[in-house]
């Protein structure tokens, strides 16, 4: 009796059927975005206003609403002897949610540190994460904007663009502007106004990581790939 034929595995698949494989995920990770947002009855952007300055790899800094697809920002990727280090990575993503209005005004955060290096403060929306060590506390995690107190530590860039260092934050007020960005990269992440932040708000910088994931990875294959 002949063998039955064995099922071949999906690396031996055409590019055409694994990228027809990878929409359907990334249709159906897009579908439970939707409903944990509606759920959530969340209807407020998670992102960052216009003017915002994101540094680039080569340490210049570019307006959000300037930025352009490809763009090479600095991004986080190691931690080393409690230190993050950074490398280059392309935009892949620009959500823009609001271009300015004067008639649409959107909640943010203002967050001032003691750092003498950063351009301080920085705006953020209350439910997009940032990279922050809690007081007492000594491993940094991404939480909400909402959820950052005085006394806590930010993490800025070191004048040579390699490592971070922390920044004590000293003052928060809420306040009201006109626009809303939301950047995306490979990593997740990228340097807002010389600090770490997430490319993710509404749920956890983890949950967003793993939903977007099949998004961050097609547009990385098809802008850079192909």
């Amino acid at each position: 009796m002949p063998d039955s034929p064995q099922p071949r595995p999906w690396y031996s698949m055409s590019p055409q059927k694994l990228i027809i494989i990878i929409l359907l995920v990334m249709c159906l990770a897009a579908l439970i975005a939707l409903i944990v947002i509606v759920t959530s009855g969340t209807r407020n952007p998670e992102c960052f206003d216009g003017s915002s300055l994101v540094m680039k790899h080569d340490g210049s800094q570019v307006k959000m609403r300037d930025l352009r697809l490809g763009d090479l920002l600095l991004t986080a990727y190691a931690i080393e002897n409690n230190r993050i280090r950074f490398q280059q990575s392309p935009l892949l993503g620009l959500d823009i949610y609001q271009k300015y209005k004067n008639d649409s005004p959107v909640r943010y955060l203002e967050i001032h540190t003691n750092s003498s290096s950063a351009t301080s403060p920085f705006h953020i929306t209350p439910t997009n994460s940032l990279l922050v060590t809690k007081k007492g506390e000594s491993k940094s995690r991404y939480i909400f904007a909402q959820e950052v107190n005085i006394e806590d530590y930010l993490h800025s860039i070191t004048d040579d663009y390699e490592f971070s260092i922390s920044s004590q934050v000293t003052h928060i007020k809420p306040v009201v502007l006109f626009d809303a960005y939301a950047p995306l990269t490979l990593e997740g992440n990228f340097i807002v106004n010389n600090f770490v932040v997430s490319c993710y708000g509404t749920f956890s910088h983890s949950t967003g990581h793993l939903v977007k994931m099949p998004r961050r990875w097609l547009l990385y294959y098809l802008y850079f790939k192909l």
